[in-house]
């Protein structure tokens, strides 16, 4: 699966042209990435065709989170999956410093949504301790990581060890581009694992809108 990030319904459109596989809907791209509006989901959603997981993450960079934040990722949750999202994007920490599993299904009790786990794994104290935490949780399908703090082409190793370890697939992400996309793949030949990608179709320039022709040029690259 090629999944690229968007945050605007034209960024949508053009990634969904461009032939990628999923959209990872957020707002505040350059910030990591917030909880969309309620309106632009709804407008995505009745009109984007391929999958769309959309953010779920309050206004903060942390992924330490309040009771009134838990309220607010609720009612998101709750609204999101009423007008037909079916995957979301979510990563809360316990004090601890590992994928706090009983917060997030605070969040999402009484949906039927999908997780992904996203890169707050690769905040969290141990990468691979919170790989086994979460390979416990249902709701988890996907894991997007760069291996640890930093871009993925740094944390190989680790990846590696993450995508043979989970029960969940693996989304690499962090640093993707057409630059080292081919490179990343010679270092995980022989793994199944997912690539995800946000500035590498905005010309490296996350506050850019989505290029349709740069969607196809890397979703050309890895599917060669």
């Amino acid at each position: 699966m090629i999944e690229l990030i968007a945050s605007s319904l034209q960024d949508a459109k053009r990634i969904e042209r461009g032939g990628a596989d999923r959209i990872e809907l957020v707002s505040a791209l350059s910030e990591g990435g917030y909880t969309p509006s309620m309106g632009l989901v709804t407008a995505i959603i009745g009109q984007i065709r391929i999958p769309t997981a959309v953010m779920l993450r309050p206004n903060r960079s942390d992924f330490y989170y309040d009771r009134h934040e838990i309220e607010i990722l609720r009612r998101d949750a709750v609204y999101f999956n009423q007008v037909g999202v079916k995957h979301v994007v979510l990563g809360i920490l316990s004090p601890d410093g590992l994928p706090d599993i009983r917060r997030m299904e605070q969040v999402l009790d009484g949906t039927n949504l999908q997780l992904t786990f996203h890169r707050a794994i690769d905040s969290s104290v141990d990468v691979i301790k919170s790989v086994r935490y979460l390979n416990n949780y249902d709701r988890v399908s996907h894991i997007l990581s760069s291996g640890g703090p930093g871009k993925a082409m740094a944390n190989i190793a680790t990846l590696k060890q993450m995508i043979e370890l989970s029960n969940k697939r693996i989304i690499v992400g962090s640093g993707v581009d057409a630059t080292n996309v081919q490179s990343l793949q010679e270092a995980l030949e022989g793994l199944t694992y997912d690539v995800h990608a946000g500035g590498a179709v905005r010309g490296g320039d996350v506050r850019a809108e989505v290029s349709q022709q740069e969607v196809r040029d890397f979703v050309g690259l890895i599917k060669r």
